[in-house]
Formats: structure tokens, sequence, C-alpha cells
């Protein structure tokens, strides 16, 4: 089993910034607002149902693994349109895996988000958007993983087996009961943190920004909290 733990966690914490921490704080729910304002829009539904969010973020968790926010966003609000319209899928354009995208569309077309986004990461990474207020979801990426390790890994090194993953969820769950937030919370608050005290630099893709949620600071290369 690796070697991390709850003193990690708290330590990357405490050298968190007052926004950092302000930003983790707000970041899932910023995330379920500005997907059931452009959601609202493209599945042409005013007011949103919880349904129809459900399926939106569904649609969004599905497309995050390995993409960019602002190409995440943008493929959801691709898809949705589409489906709104009638199109075929391959006319639809996405710029996430293509196992990614099917799983997008089933979602979009009445699957269970849980069943089709299946694994711990992407499947909790869902639940934090769709329920910020959830006190016992976490979503482990790589970042997530690295501060709980105290060790900067890349993004593609860590393998999680899901014994490793209730583990670092859990001690995530301890360190933010010490500081009175929520496990979502601390888990983004420490994925800022980390980024900024390791120079994890964005990944440019080629994208306008229009859609960057966390402001004019974060390049609209950067991966969504999942990744």
């Amino acid at each position: 089993m690796a070697r991390g733990g709850v003193q990690n966690i708290w330590s990357a914490w405490l050298r968190s910034t007052a926004d950092e921490r302000l930003r983790g704080r707000s970041a899932y729910r910023d995330y379920r607002h500005l997907i059931g304002d452009l959601a609202s829009i493209h599945m042409e539904e005013r007011p949103l149902s919880e349904n129809s969010l459900s399926r939106a973020v569904g649609v969004f968790a599905a497309l995050s693994p390995g993409a960019s926010e602002a190409d995440t966003i943008s493929g959801m609000c691709n898809l949705l349109r589409g489906r709104q319209r009638g199109d075929e899928l391959a006319r639809i354009r996405c710029r996430s895996y293509p196992d990614s995208k099917d799983k997008a569309w089933r979602i979009l077309h009445g699957e269970s988000p849980l069943t089709i986004l299946g694994g711990p990461k992407t499947s909790n990474f869902y639940r934090n958007i769709l329920y910020p207020d959830d006190p016992v979801a976490v979503t482990v990426d790589a970042h997530a993983y690295s501060a709980w390790l105290g060790k900067r890994l890349k993004v593609t090194e860590p393998r999680i087996t899901l014994p490793l993953y209730d583990q670092v969820a859990a001690d995530y769950r301890v360190a933010a009961a010490a500081a009175s937030i929520l496990p979502s919370q601390m888990q983004a608050t420490c994925w800022f943190a980390w980024r900024r005290l390791h120079d994890v630099r964005p990944r440019s893709m080629g994208n306008n920004g229009q859609f960057v949620l966390f402001g004019p600071d974060h390049d609209p290369g950067h991966e969504p909290l999942e990744n």
C-alpha cells in the first residue's frame, strides 16, 4: 500500500492561499451552476428539471477524462445541442476520447450516469458536481493523490486501486473535518494549491477561453478538477 496520509493533505491545505481556499469552497457548486445554465439553453428547457441537470452533469463528467475544461464544456454543449436537433453522434464535434463521447451520448439518451460512468473517480466527480453538499464523495484524481502521497507524480502515472482510492478519500474526509469544510472542498483546495506549489502548467489545447470557469488567471487549457 502506498504511504500517504492525512498529514500530507493537511500540509497542502496549510500552504494554500486565501484565494485557493475560497475557490475550493465554491468550485463544485460553480460547476453545477454553469452546467445548469448552459444545459437550460442548449436543451431548450427553462426552468431546467433535476433529471435534465443530472443528465447534463453526467455528460460533462463522461467527457472530462483526458480533456481540458474548455473542451469538456464545449463538447457537452455540442452534444446537448445536437441531441435537440436530432443530429447523428458522428456529426457532433467533441474533443474527448471516443469512448467518453459514446458514454456521454448514452447518458444523454437516458441511461443512468452512475451506471455508465463506471470507475470511482469519474463517478465521484459527477456526485460532487450534482450534489456539492455531499459529505462523503471525494474526487481522487492524479493531483489529489499526489497531494495525499506528498510527492509530485505525472498525471498518467498513478494507478489507483479501489482499496487505495477508498483510503485516500477517507483521509480527505478526516482532513476536511479538521478544517470544518466538506471533503470535496478540501480536495478542490488542495488541487489548486498543489498545482501552484509544483508549477503544474496548463495544457494548451487551442481554446479561446470563453467557458473557463475559474477566472482569468487560469488558462483555458487546464484540466477539469477530476484530472
